[in-house]
């Protein structure tokens, strides 16, 4: 869409427990859309794939709402876990969810979890 290129979004999604991020989609514009996971920033094709958060960590999302792009979805990919040597495995998917999303400005901001908080999407695209 060609909204305001003045306008800007953003919002805070709390890790509630630990996981590793399975990426389902990730299309944003390279240029002003940014997800922020551990320090890194993440916009354009590439999401966080495969990354390890701790609960508690932070991750925030911002748009300008300039250009419309497919978005994203992440979601947990469960646990990871190591068992004596033996290779890591993930433990499966369980309640209560993974994220929250804790802050959103403008509130309008189309950022929210799914999946009773397994998955987090800013929507049909930002």
């Amino acid at each position: 869409s060609l909204e305001d290129k003045e306008s800007v979004g953003a919002t805070q999604i709390r890790v509630l427990r630990s996981t590793v991020l399975r990426v389902t989609q990730f299309q944003t514009e390279s240029c002003c859309d940014r997800l922020t996971v551990n320090g890194r920033t993440y916009s354009g094709n590439t999401g966080p794939v495969n990354v390890a958060v701790a609960a508690g960590t932070t991750i925030g999302w911002s748009t300008d709402y300039s250009v419309t792009y497919p978005g994203f979805t992440i979601c947990s990919g469960g646990v990871a876990t190591r068992a004596p040597s033996r290779a890591p495995t993930r433990a499966p998917v369980t309640s209560p969810g993974y994220f929250q999303v804790t802050a959103a400005t403008p509130s309008s901001t189309t950022c929210y979890t799914t999946s009773s908080g397994t998955c987090f999407t800013d929507g049909s695209g930002n």
